[in-house]
C-alpha cells in the first residue's frame, strides 16, 4: 500500500503556528554516502508544479544529487535527511550551506533546530518517570502542584498528565504574552521561568471543551513543569539524563544552534534571509531542543523498534501506551488521531512528528510494519520551506519502494 508524506498524516499545520500564532561531535564530510548496499537500478519520475527529476533507488549512491534539485528549486540554504531500516542509520546525507550565500558547507553532524519534534521526546521523558514511578499518566495538576490550587482555574485541577500529552485538556494553544521581550531576555533559574509560564496558562479559560484536541504548545509546558515540580530539576536536566543519555545522543543543545556557535552550526533563516528569531527557552518541552541528524534518528529509531516490540529505553508495552492514539485531530475524519506525543494514522499504521521554529522546519514518517523511517529537515522555515521538505520526505519514501 502506497504511504502518504507527513501532511496527510496529520494537520500539522498546528505546528507552524509554533510561531505564527506564538509569534559536539567532531565535523565530517558533507559528501554522506549511503550505506544500503542495494544494487537495483529501478527508476521512476516524480512531477510536481515546481520540478520533475528522476526519483532513482535507495542505494544508488545519487541522492545528495536528488536533494540538491530540490535545495535548488526551493531555494533553501542546506537541507538534511536520514534513512532508518530495520534498526539500521542506513543513510544520511546533507547538502548546502550554514548560512545561505556563505561559503560554508552543512556537515553531517552540525545540529538543527527541531522545534514541535521535542514534543514526542518530552512524552518519553514523561513515560521513562512513569515507568520510574516518580508520576503517573493519571497524575493531576492539583496533585502534583498543590501550592497552586486556589490561584489557578479550578477547571483544570483534576486535568492529568495524559491530557496534557495528548493536547485534550482543553487549554489554549500558547501561553498568554509568551513572546514578549520579558519572556525573550529573562535570566532567572528555568524552574521559576516555568512556574510563573505555567500559572500564567492556568489562568485562563478552556479554550476548547476537555476531551477535544486543540494543538497546545502550553499544555507540553504544563506537563513538562509537572515532571520538574516532582523532580526539582529543569527539564533540560531531565531530558538530557534520563532520555539522551541512555540512547546514547551527546550531539545537543537548546535555543537556537547557532546562537552560541555563529558560523559554526546552521543559521536559521526566514525565507531566504538569515533569521535572528529566538524562542524564549522557557518554552523547553514544547519546542526549543537543537541536536544533530543522527540524534534525531537515534530517537526515531527507539520508537519505531519499541512499537514493534522491543524493549529499550522504554519497555515495549510503554512504546505502545505512549503510541495508542487518544483523540480525533480532526472533526471529519476519526482517522488522523494523535497519541502521547505522536500524531498517527490509523489506516495506514503510521507515525510522525513534524516541528518548526519559524527558522527551521523538519518532518519525519515512520512506517512500523515495514520497520522503516524517514527524516528530512531544512535551516528555512515557511510555507515554502514547509513544501520542499514534504518533497523530500516523499522522495526518501518512493526510493525506498523502488528497491522493493
Amino acid at each position: 500500500m502506497k504511504y502518504l508524506v507527513a501532511t496527510k498524516l496529520f494537520i500539522y499545520t498546528y505546528l507552524i503556528t509554533l510561531i505564527t500564532a506564538c509569534g559536539g561531535g567532531s565535523s565530517q564530510s558533507s559528501n554522506n554516502q549511503s550505506r544500503n548496499t542495494s544494487t537495483s537500478q529501478q527508476h521512476q519520475t516524480v512531477t510536481n508544479n515546481s520540478t520533475t527529476l528522476t526519483i532513482g533507488t535507495q542505494g544508488d549512491g545519487l541522492l545528495r544529487e536528488k536533494l540538491e534539485h530540490i535545495k535548488n528549486t526551493y531555494n533553501l540554504p542546506a537541507l538534511g535527511t536520514v534513512i532508518i531500516q530495520n534498526g539500521e542509520l542506513v543513510n544520511l546525507t546533507v547538502t548546502g550551506e550554514r548560512t545561505q550565500g556563505e561559503d560554508n558547507p552543512v556537515t553531517s553532524t552540525d545540529r538543527w533546530s527541531i522545534g514541535s519534534y521535542t514534543k514526542p521526546m518530552t512524552a518519553t521523558l514523561a513515560a521513562v518517570m512513569v515507568e520510574n514511578q516518580q508520576i503517573r499518566f493519571d497524575s493531576t495538576i492539583a496533585e502534583t502542584m498543590p501550592d497552586l490550587v486556589g490561584t489557578i482555574n479550578p477547571a483544570y485541577h483534576n486535568i492529568t498528565l495524559e491530557q496534557l500529552l495528548s493536547m485534550s485538556s482543553g487549554l489554549l494553544v500558547n501561553p498568554p504574552n509568551f513572546f514578549s521581550s520579558n519572556w525573550l531576555s529573562s535570566n532567572r533559574p528555568m524552574l521559576e521561568q516555568r512556574r510563573q509560564l505555567t500559572s500564567d496558562i492556568l489562568n485562563t479559560e478552556p479554550a476548547v471543551s476537555e476531551g477535544t484536541f486543540l494543538y497546545s504548545n502550553a499544555s507540553y509546558i504544563v506537563a513538562g513543569h509537572m515532571l520538574e515540580t516532582i523532580s526539582g530539576q529543569n527539564w533540560e536536566t531531565l531530558i538530557a539524563q534520563q532520555v539522551f543519555a541512555p540512547l546514547g545522543i551527546t550531539n545537543f543543545g537548546f535555543g537556537a544552534p547557532a546562537h552560541d556557535e555563529p558560523g559554526l552550526q546552521p543559521q536559521g533563516h526566514s525565507g531566504t534571509a538569515p533569521s535572528v528569531n529566538i524562542l524564549p527557552l522557557a518554552l523547553g518541552p514544547a519546542g526549543t531542543t537543537n541536536m544533530d541528524l543522527t540524534a534525531m534518528a537515534t530517537f526515531l529509531n527507539a520508537h519505531l523498534m519499541g512499537i514493534n516490540g522491543e524493549n529499550n529505553l522504554l519497555t515495549a508495552e510503554t512504546y505502545q501506551k505512549l503510541h495508542t492514539p487518544r483523540v480525533s485531530t480532526l472533526e471529519d475524519n476519526d482517522n488522523i488521531q494523535y497519541a502521547l506525543g505522536w500524531g498517527h494514522n490509523i489506516e495506514q499504521h503510521s507515525f510522525n512528528h513534524a516541528g518548526s521554529t519559524g527558522s527551521f522546519y523538519v518532518v519525519n514518517l515512520a512506517l512500523p510494519d515495514e520497520n522503516v523511517a524517514f527524516l528530512a529537515v531544512t535551516n528555512m522555515g515557511g510555507e515554502n520551506a514547509k513544501r520542499a521538505v514534504d518533497e523530500t520526505l516523499k522522495l526518501l519514501e518512493d526510493r525506498y519502494r523502488a528497491m522493493q
